[in-house]
């Protein structure tokens, strides 16, 4: 009679799931996935590369939950994949962890693969669509791969098929039978429309992974922008039919911060930089790495905070072309998606002083924080204003103070907005290439946040100025300092 740990093991190495019969994906379908994946005019180069990469880990025993990357490309697979990794074993697995630690995680090589097995279900079942259903891609070479179909709700027995087939996930072919499966399980009509572009393929070139293939992995849809939500260009906004470019739809429980930002070539939005748990992959224009925090504190937010948050996704939405203001007539709107029931005209008095027939995005986020923090509505504060020299209060038809003369501003001054996230924290940076002469290495980054008086360019002497992490960190925090820990400067590119 076999032991209770025995019977375990049995159940879930030998669930019915291992006697799936599958089948072949044709040499057309073959093609059609190619086709989505590379495109018509694509290196062989740069595909023999994505056939030359599997899911493995460190053999260092200080870094065994970190995927090693040996070829360019495949990147912006891995690293989305060990942002969800580092996710698991932090944060739901909860394995030993220690912030004053160069390299702060515990875990062994089966406590890793667990975790990547749970990761990619994972995946799956977050891109699959809601009656749809999980395919496993395996084969032993290439030429002849074969399709294995699991209800979408059934991980384990995903995850027990996987574990039977872990070799072909460690083999060259591995990254490659998981992002086929990726696309079968999204299927290629769904991928096609998640896309603001559908003739564009999902690797460019030089095997780099375009955005869509990466927002897949993060947040389920193949959306060309990490903006939040949609930028309507033509039509309603309310019309969901109305031409729009997509971006992030919700919160995603790990999150994406770039360096493309940094330089003002793109935007990356809330959903992106805030996710669930403190742990983000890094984009720059050639490569992808991982970012990631000890604390859930790091990515909290407070409700002031939160307010503004998502008043600038609704402002954003009617000012798709990024002019930070929207017109006047406008306004009224914005206000009812806002949920604030105030007169328009008495709120336009506030964020539009001057009379122009604009609303600045500026003068609307301080009026919704100084809202917040003196716990007074927006008709309050165009009817009294409080003096910012000598805080007396006064009527809303004078336009100086009644003791000092002071003007009255356009706008109430800012003031410190209460936050729970850490005035001090650690970082840590995952980079796991391992090709040539450069190694998978993890950088401490020390961050606090300043005030704004203080700014994040007077940095202290000793502090790193390197353009690279530090600017893609303040997309995300815009008053931090920066000090790499460990003589390690972080390489993102």
């Amino acid at each position: 009679m076999p032991n209770k740990a025995t019977s375990v093991y049995v159940t879930v190495w030998f669930r019915p799931a291992s006697s799936t019969v599958g089948a072949e994906i044709s040499p057309e379908e073959k093609i059609e996935l190619m086709m989505v994946l590379f495109g018509s005019n694509a290196d062989p180069l740069d595909i023999e590369r994505w056939h030359s990469q599997g899911f493995n880990f460190s053999v260092d025993p200080s870094i065994r939950w970190g995927l090693l990357q040996m070829y360019g490309g495949p990147c912006g697979v891995l690293a989305p994949i060990q942002a969800l990794v580092l996710k698991d074993l932090i944060y739901e697995s909860k394995v030993p962890v220690a912030v004053d630690k160069a390299v702060p995680i515990e875990v062994t090589n089966d406590q890793a693969e667990a975790a990547l097995l749970r990761t990619l279900v994972h995946v799956l079942q977050r891109v699959a669509p809601e009656a749809g259903n999980l395919i496993l891609v395996f084969g032993q070479d290439d030429a002849q791969y074969r399709k294995y179909s699991f209800k979408r709700d059934d991980s384990d027995a995903a995850r027990a098929f996987m574990l039977e087939r872990i070799e072909q996930l460690r083999s060259p072919l591995g990254v490659i039978l998981f992002v086929y499966s990726l696309l079968l399980t999204r299927t290629l009509e769904l991928l096609r429309s998640d896309m603001d572009d559908a003739s564009q393929p999902l690797v460019a070139r030089f095997g780099h992974c375009n955005q869509e293939l990466v927002n897949l992995l993060l947040c389920g849809q193949a959306v060309s922008n990490t903006w939040d939500g949609r930028k309507v260009l033509d039509g309603n906004p309310a019309d969901p039919n109305a031409y729009a470019l997509k971006g992030i739809p919700s919160q995603c429980s790990v999150g994406y911060l770039s360096l493309l930002e940094a330089l003002r070539y793109s935007t990356v939005g809330d959903f992106y930089k805030t996710p669930t748990f403190p742990v983000w992959v890094v984009g720059s224009s050639s490569h992808y790495t991982v970012l990631f925090a000890l604390d859930a504190a790091v990515v909290s937010v407070s409700e002031e905070e939160r307010k503004v948050k998502a008043a600038r996704r609704i402002f954003n939405e009617m000012d798709p072309t990024n002019n930070g203001f929207i017109p006047r007539d406008k306004l009224a709107n914005f206000l009812t998606k806002l949920g604030v029931m105030e007169d328009p005209a008495i709120v336009a008095s506030v964020v539009d002083p001057d009379n122009l027939g604009l609303c600045l995005w500026s003068n609307i986020a301080e009026a919704l924080k100084t809202e917040r923090q003196q716990n007074d509505s927006v008709i309050a504060r165009a009817t009294e204003w409080a003096c910012p020299a000598c805080t007396l209060l006064n009527t809303g038809d004078k336009d100086t103070c009644d003791v000092c003369e002071t003007r009255r501003p356009a706008v109430a001054p800012p003031r410190s907005v209460s936050s729970p996230t850490p005035s001090t924290f650690t970082l840590f940076h995952f980079n796991g290439i391992a090709s040539g002469t450069a190694v998978p290495e993890v950088v401490r980054v020390r961050v606090t946040i300043v005030d704004e008086c203080f700014g994040p360019q007077n940095q202290p002497s000793g502090v790193q100025s390197k353009r690279g992490l530090r600017d893609v960190i303040q997309t995300r925090w815009p008053m931090a300092v920066l000090e790499y820990l460990d003589g390690k400067d972080p390489k993102i590119i």
